[in-house]
């Protein structure tokens, strides 16, 4: 096996298949996941053809684009390096990592785990955020016709697979959803470090984009999006102060000892109910 063509023959296959293909997930996307998999490659003890035939092919056949197609991308895959000689077990070890690499939402659990998952992981995550991945972010909700942002739509932290699949949230939603998570979920140590400097470029980005949007806060998302929540538990907490009151007002003045426990009593429910409000008004 030449290591060298194998890996030239996989290029120009990549590029020949996804001539066509979404802005976010053509060839520049794959030779950025490609260049930064041998980065982190090179930091770690794994096997570099795996890494980088990974990288190549991890995707060469988006579900998004294919019906919602889990497996197409590792048949497709397989049936390239299957063409190639490749030895079987090096195969088998790439479509479980085509399989097993994207973000999925939800609860899902990854399936399989092996150091070159790792690496291709992370570097595809990369992709994923800082600068490209904002404009990756934006490209595709302009390809799906989506909102920019729209403050009255909440994101749904609790999606499952099927609903973060079939979401058609704002774009702006989509940066709470999936990737300001992703700096935590980096595998390797060099993932982590490198994901740093991307994550703190978003939240950066976020801050100047409400300020642009009429927002005081570099995070409408507390203001806006969790501020109904707020209001109607601050309500009830008032109502039940009230309640109590009520309740210890009766209890005094059918014992008949009313007047001489309100200062003992009453009064730190009013200095209650009165810090509720007062919060509630802050």
């Amino acid at each position: 096996m030449n290591y060298d063509k194998i890996i030239n023959d996989t290029v120009i296959f990549v590029k020949n298949t996804l001539q066509n293909a979404e802005g976010g997930h053509d060839w520049w996307h794959i030779y950025r996941v490609w260049k930064n998999a041998k980065l982190i490659a090179s930091t770690v003890n794994v096997d570099l053809l795996i890494v980088e035939l990974g990288a190549l092919l991890h995707d060469i056949a988006d579900s998004k684009f294919n019906n919602g197609d889990e497996l197409i991308g590792a048949k497709i895959a397989k049936k390239f390096l299957e063409l190639q000689n490749l030895d079987s077990d090096k195969i088998l070890h790439i479509v479980k990592i085509i399989e097993n690499i994207s973000f999925k939402g939800g609860k899902e659990i990854q399936k399989f785990n092996s150091p070159e998952l790792d690496v291709i992981q992370d570097a595809d995550r990369l992709d994923a955020i800082g600068a490209i991945g904002i404009a990756r972010a934006f490209n595709y909700g302009g390809f799906k016709n989506r909102e920019i942002f729209n403050p009255n739509i909440h994101p749904n932290f609790n999606m499952t697979k099927e609903e973060y699949k079939n979401s058609s949230a704002p774009t702006i939603n989509h940066f709470y959803e999936k990737l300001l998570l992703l700096k935590d979920k980096m595998n390797t140590e060099t993932g982590k470090f490198m994901a740093k400097e991307r994550h703190k470029f978003m939240e950066e980005y976020l801050s100047q984009f409400y300020k642009e949007c009429g927002f005081d806060s570099a995070q409408p998302s507390f203001d806006v999006w969790f501020s109904d929540w707020i209001s109607l538990f601050l309500f009830n907490l008032n109502f039940i102060s009230i309640l109590m009151w009520l309740k210890l007002k009766r209890f005094f003045i059918l014992k008949g000892g009313w007047a001489e426990s309100k200062p003992r009593y009453l009064i730190s429910f009013e200095h209650f109910c009165f810090w509720n409000d007062f919060h509630f008004y802050i």
